[in-house]
């Protein structure tokens, strides 16, 4: 998992785990799913080691400074990333990489907590 271009800020698993999200300082977002190609053993272990696979499955681009944290929204059907650039962009996680919305009111920049959103929607 090494396809981000800056340091990796957030990594969260959606809701039923099919799907991990990380977002960082190159602005992107990359969203993984598990490889059906997973398993395997480790050189010179002496014996079977499961090791998981992942790759990358979608990468999406819509913030202008650093991706600092994100939230999957209840049944994982939305997306939620907060940025430096000020803003919160809800994604349909369903059709990424379609935009539902991007918040604008904030200030400053959006750091950390967004996974709060949903309890206020």
């Amino acid at each position: 998992m090494d396809h981000h271009l800056g340091c990796v800020n957030v990594v969260r698993w959606s809701n039923d785990g099919r799907f991990l999200a990380s977002a960082g300082d190159d602005k992107l977002i990359m969203i993984w799913q598990k490889s059906a190609f997973s398993g395997g053993s480790i050189f010179g272990g002496g014996g079977k080691v499961h090791v998981e696979h992942w790759r990358l499955h979608q990468t999406l681009r819509g913030h202008n400074g650093d991706v600092l944290d994100l939230a999957w929204g209840p049944g994982d059907v939305v997306l939620a990333t907060a940025s430096v650039d000020n803003s919160i962009i809800i994604w349909n996680a369903e059709r990424l990489p379609e935009q539902i919305t991007i918040l604008r009111g904030h200030t400053s920049l959006v750091k950390g907590n967004i996974n709060l959103i949903w309890y206020k929607l």
